[in-house]
């Protein structure tokens, strides 16, 4: 919170905040900052999956990787604390929001980081002003007779776009590890985790509607 200042970030475009358990070997970079460049989200992600078929990938299906090739990406309340990529403008923005409630800092020093996942989110879309729009629960998917879509991104000019605030990107993968350092029993721990949760949720109206999918972005059908 401190170290990535106004500063620091000075002629960047983009901060990516990355979890030492995550790899990024099979990350196709170029196509995924194409893509990024595209929707231009404010906090993205790329999908994260296991180490192998069946192992821990995420805690969230909708950031779990989909089989419709098709998919490109989708809108979500929700872009994860270990693999997050901020337009610099937006993380500054919600820095200043958390270094002015000294409070919640408390949680942050041991580890606290509950519910950042959400509130980042939610300071995107509506600068954490109102309730978090929670949507309708959603399926990712895309069949010919029944398109859950908003559009396609093929079809549409760069001025018909209302750029989105949070996207996960489905197709340049990348692999949790789930390495499992921090030893998340611990009373300390666990205490900031709840804490951060109830100060993101009372101060700012941040609700836990991690099964959301606001809108699907596809790739040109045949």
């Amino acid at each position: 919170m401190v170290y990535l200042s106004n500063t620091m970030l000075s002629g960047y475009d983009y901060v990516w905040m990355m979890d030492g358990d995550i790899s990024i070997a099979s990350l196709n970079w170029q196509s995924h900052l194409e893509l990024v460049k595209l929707v231009k989200p404010k906090v993205s992600q790329a999908t994260t999956g296991g180490t192998e078929s069946g192992a821990y990938s995420s805690a969230h299906p909708k950031l779990r990787p989909v089989l419709d090739s098709r998919i490109i990406a989708a809108v979500t309340p929700i872009i994860e604390v270990g693999s997050s990529l901020f337009e610099v403008n937006t993380w500054h923005g919600y820095r200043d929001v958390v270094l002015k409630h000294t409070e919640v800092l408390l949680d942050v020093r041991p580890s606290g980081e509950n519910c950042f996942d959400l509130s980042w989110c939610h300071y995107a879309t509506a600068t954490l002003n109102g309730h978090q729009d929670c949507g309708n629960i959603k399926s990712i998917l895309y069949n010919d007779k029944y398109p859950i879509v908003s559009y396609s991104i093929a079809s549409v000019t760069v001025s018909e776009v209302t750029y989105p605030s949070c996207v996960v990107f489905y197709q340049t993968p990348m692999v949790h590890l789930n390495k499992q350092s921090l030893n998340k029993m611990a009373g300390g721990f666990g205490n900031a985790q709840k804490n951060t949760c109830t100060f993101w949720r009372e101060t700012f109206n941040v609700h836990c509607c991690v099964r959301t999918v606001h809108e699907v972005f596809v790739a040109a059908l045949p």
